[in-house]
């Protein structure tokens, strides 16, 4: 750890690190998805944004399978230029973020997680907050929202640029199914390589 993160950490609780249970971090995050899937649901019935009709099953979600894979690769060469990448304080994240909430999770409930923050972000941020407030915005507060440490600034970043893409394939392909399955796999794919360097990568 370098010594820039060393001093932010006597100068600043760690406000990521978690010594809570796999259960319990995964039931937290289960809870989160469903508030965030009742305000998608709420705002759209008030005000007549119906976002499900958007979710088919068509050739628009090969769009989404190609997007999870693009930012797969992003974020693997992030990970591997990460001494080079100015803010972005990866190893921070990785240590004291990743690992201890995501690392601790079984293989199924990866799967799960996966599946809930795809959906349920895609259907609010997507779904609902782009067609109210279009792209751009829609995107900024994705990132925002994804904001808990001035250290993850430079993530937040780039959560709000892979927003924007998410944002540009529902505009091509006119279906939200599309991105939430490259919110989804990507989200697992990552998910999974946060485990491997834990260590925890187990089935159940």
């Amino acid at each position: 750890m370098s010594r820039d993160n060393e001093f932010f950490e006597h100068e600043e609780p760690e406000v990521c690190s978690v010594g809570r249970s796999g259960d319990y971090i995964f039931k937290t995050l289960c809870l989160i998805q469903a508030g965030v899937l009742a305000v998608a649901v709420i705002w759209g019935l008030f005000r007549k944004v119906y976002f499900w009709n958007n979710v088919r099953l068509d050739s628009g979600l090969l769009w989404g399978v190609a997007a999870a894979i693009f930012l797969s690769v992003c974020s693997c060469l992030m990970y591997a230029f990460r001494k080079h990448i100015p803010f972005m304080n990866y190893d921070w994240i990785m240590e004291e973020c990743y690992k201890p909430m995501f690392g601790r999770l079984s293989l199924a409930q990866i799967a799960v997680a996966s599946v809930l923050s795809g959906v349920c972000e895609e259907a609010l941020f997507r779904g609902v907050m782009m067609q109210e407030w279009g792209a751009f915005a829609s995107s900024v507060i994705f990132g925002a929202c994804h904001l808990g440490d001035k250290r993850l600034i430079a993530s937040s970043v780039w959560i709000a640029a892979a927003g924007y893409g998410f944002s540009l394939i529902f505009g091509h392909t006119g279906n939200l199914g599309a991105c939430m399955i490259a919110h989804c796999m990507n989200n697992f794919i990552s998910f999974l390589f946060v485990m491997r360097l834990s260590g925890r990568l187990r089935l159940l």
